[in-house]
């Protein structure tokens, strides 16, 4: 028998480690397209470069990527994702 609470605990608990594991500069890929307004802002399964990360005071966790499509800065979810590579060359921080 599920425990509806139980998954919704896992997910968050998945989610987290996930923002925790992907860093500034390593490429993530999305399970689907990202529309906004009515607009395609990310293509699923195409890589984007996390330029940030934030971790809000509710605890909504978010990596910041610019859209090739608008060249606009879009935030994406953990759970939006589908796969991520780390960054070939360290990003050095300033």
């Amino acid at each position: 028998m599920n425990d509806p609470a139980k998954e919704v605990v896992d997910a968050l608990v998945a989610a987290d480690m996930l923002w925790r594991e992907i860093d500034i500069g390593d490429l993530i890929m999305l399970e689907g397209d990202l529309h906004r307004n009515n607009r395609l802002q990310l293509l699923a399964k195409h890589p984007y470069q996390v330029l940030a990360k934030m971790n809000g005071a509710s605890g909504s966790q978010r990596f910041i990527v610019q859209s090739d499509k608008t060249d606009e800065v879009i935030e994406v979810y953990p759970a939006q994702l589908c796969s991520y590579q780390e960054a070939q060359v360290p990003v050095f921080h300033a």
